[in-house]
């Protein structure tokens, strides 16, 4: 296009000089999907159009590769610029890192928000639009691209990141934690490393191996200080760093009511308490001693007995606590009767 900036009053615009103006004002109208009119807001409407969606572009590359085209008759950038943004729906969801063609203008590398961290597996998605700023050597993924690994100091993820508890400890770095037992295998978590004040983390399981959350033992505490199980796929606790103790704030466990209807049964309650109870057969003036079908952690709190059939004898049965796994029923009548017996604790 022939430059103007020289012209002062009094000079002429020569001819192929006035067919660049109208060439140029003829190519926003058209690159921006309208039919030249007799309307004088085309112009207004090109930019507006421009403006609206001209960092939007199709992809035709590859995963890891990918290659952007401007839509339509819409013109490219002539060069890359700090602050250039971009928007695209991959047709490829990346599998590590990655770099980008934009219009023409050459490869560069996509990272992470930081502008230093290679982007990983699922960054980029055929699910959502994918964000990227250019700032000056790469283009960074925005916040809302990289939904997968947006963090708050470092730790927010929702994702999740699978920790192998060590010696009934993990290191906390980032919001959502999924357990692992030491070997595989059955394990406590006592002991949550790292955090700051007002630190948040929501805890699952990894694996199929429970894992029992010690209230107590170590810096963490749950409600009513009951130990909580974490034992199907679903069960979920979120716990809140006060930058002492981790407190639970919610539990979300298939144990809350998990419960056993055999005639020697048990109901968990979301408090943490479990409540047992069954029939035995007692003879006469005798005791016997009953093995609870859950040993409690910490506290049977009591047991009671009573016959299992209405009669006026007084008070012919009777159940005390042994340990947090037995408790003993008495039968006082002069014959073998049927005491149906109670316990509660945690």
């Amino acid at each position: 296009m022939a430059k103007f900036d020289t012209k002062v009053t009094g000079n002429q615009v020569a001819p192929d000089e006035y067919n660049n103006i109208v060439v140029g004002v003829k190519n926003v109208i058209t690159s921006s999907d309208q039919t030249i009119d007799t309307s004088n807001t085309q112009i207004t409407k090109g930019i507006a159009d421009y403006a609206a969606v001209g960092t939007f572009y199709t992809d035709s590359g590859a995963a890891n590769a990918y290659v952007l085209s401007s839509i339509g008759s819409r013109l490219a950038p002539n060069a890359y610029a700090e602050g250039m943004e971009i928007r695209f729906r991959a047709g490829n969801s990346n599998t590590g890192a990655s770099t980008v063609n934009v219009a023409g203008l050459g490869l560069k590398n996509i990272k992470k928000a930081d502008g230093s961290t290679d982007i990983e597996s699922g960054d980029i998605s055929t699910d959502y639009d994918t964000r990227a700023r250019y700032d000056g050597t790469v283009f960074r993924l925005s916040s809302f691209s990289d939904v997968n690994n947006f963090t708050v100091n470092g730790k927010f993820n929702t994702s999740g990141s699978a920790q192998t508890i060590s010696s009934g400890a993990i290191t906390y770095n980032q919001l959502v934690c999924n357990l692992r037992g030491e070997g595989n295998l059955d394990d406590t978590l006592t002991t949550i490393n790292g955090g700051t004040a007002g630190d948040i983390i929501i805890l699952g399981m990894g694996g199929s191996e429970d894992i029992t959350i010690d209230s107590g033992a170590g810096n963490i505490i749950m409600r009513n200080n009951i130990d909580r199980h974490l034992t199907s796929a679903g069960d979920k606790m979120t716990l809140y760093y006060d930058g002492t103790n981790w407190t639970a704030l919610a539990i979300e466990s298939t144990q809350d009511f998990l419960f056993s209807s055999a005639s020697n049964g048990y109901q968990y309650l979301p408090s943490g308490y479990i409540m047992q109870y069954g029939v035995v057969s007692v003879g006469a003036n005798s005791t016997v001693t009953v093995t609870l079908p859950i040993a409690y952690n910490y506290n049977n709190r009591g047991a009671y007995g009573s016959l299992n059939t209405l009669v006026d004898r007084g008070e012919p049965a009777q159940a005390v606590v042994l340990s947090l796994s037995q408790i003993q029923v008495r039968n006082s009548n002069p014959g073998t009767d049927s005491i149906r017996w109670w316990s509660i604790g945690y």
